[in-house]
């Protein structure tokens, strides 16, 4: 890896430290990646959602078929295109996505798919003038793109910590999944007569699984509640679960920051003895 490179992905490692913040804000990243690949950075949702933008001084905008503003979105059949990109794709021929000729002559462009544990969230799309992309660009935009991808299941993870603040009725501020870097979701089929007991003991599954792995985990509660709202039931629609599910628990996993507690002893007449 030459220096040069070093360098540039080091500033965009350098997103992840600095961003203490609770809201995301893919601007910046797209900022980052705008100066040192020197193109036109969007990070676009799977629905199509302008989610960030930069703008590279000396690249003239494509106003065809793309909105470069924040909240707005881009043309429907352009993103099924782009959805429709696998891998990330370098020097692309613009007309394969529907862009006019005069922008096909003028423009390179990447397509980088952003994916996180198998599930597509959206696209990053660069484009400059004239002078195509190298194995270095290329290299560059993948690393961003799961910086982004990183980001935006952070995003998410902070909407269900914060809607479960607000069914439990803790104060703004409080996180009920006590900064846990994963949670695991369980929910149960209530077409099945014991799903109540399933869901549980998968659970209790999940927890011992991580226990053997040297992970602690915790069981936090409110699933049913929220998967129960309209934002629970957003989340399933997203992802396309369809059925009648009932939220058992949030599995909460990660590594404890203060040594564990001694475990209480066990009560009396907990357990019987038949012989």
């Amino acid at each position: 890896m030459s220096v040069e490179l070093l360098d540039k992905t080091r500033k965009i490692n350098k997103l992840l430290h600095n961003n203490n913040s609770h809201k995301v804000v893919f601007n910046d990243i797209c900022k980052v990646l705008s100066e040192i690949l020197l193109s036109n950075i969007l990070v676009i949702s799977k629905k199509g959602k302008v989610l960030g933008v930069s703008i590279c001084p000396g690249v003239d905008e494509i106003h065809e078929l793309i909105e470069d503003k924040v909240g707005g979105y881009v043309d429907k059949m352009f993103n099924e295109r782009l959805l429709s990109v696998l891998s990330t794709k370098e020097n692309v021929n613009l007309a394969t996505l529907g862009f006019a000729e005069e922008n096909v002559k003028k423009y390179q462009a990447i397509i980088a798919p952003i994916d996180i544990a198998g599930e597509r969230l959206g696209t990053l799309f660069m484009y400059k003038s004239d002078e195509q992309y190298n194995i270095d660009d290329i290299i560059l935009c993948e690393y961003g793109t799961t910086v982004i991808g990183l980001e935006m299941m952070r995003s998410v993870h902070e909407e269900n910590a914060e809607e479960n603040r607000k069914i439990g009725g803790w104060n703004e501020g409080f996180d009920p999944f006590y900064g846990a870097p994963a949670i695991l979701i369980v929910l149960a089929d209530k077409s099945m007569s014991t799903y109540k007991y399933d869901g549980s003991l998968v659970m209790g599954n999940l927890m011992n699984a991580a226990e053997s792995l040297g992970v602690n985990s915790i069981w936090i509660h409110r699933a049913k509640e929220e998967f129960e709202s309209d934002f629970g039931k957003k989340i399933l629609k997203d992802l396309g679960i369809e059925g009648d599910y009932e939220g058992i628990g949030h599995c909460a996993i990660g590594y404890a920051a203060e040594p564990l507690p001694q475990a209480a002893e066990r009560k009396n007449d907990y357990v019987y003895y038949v012989k």
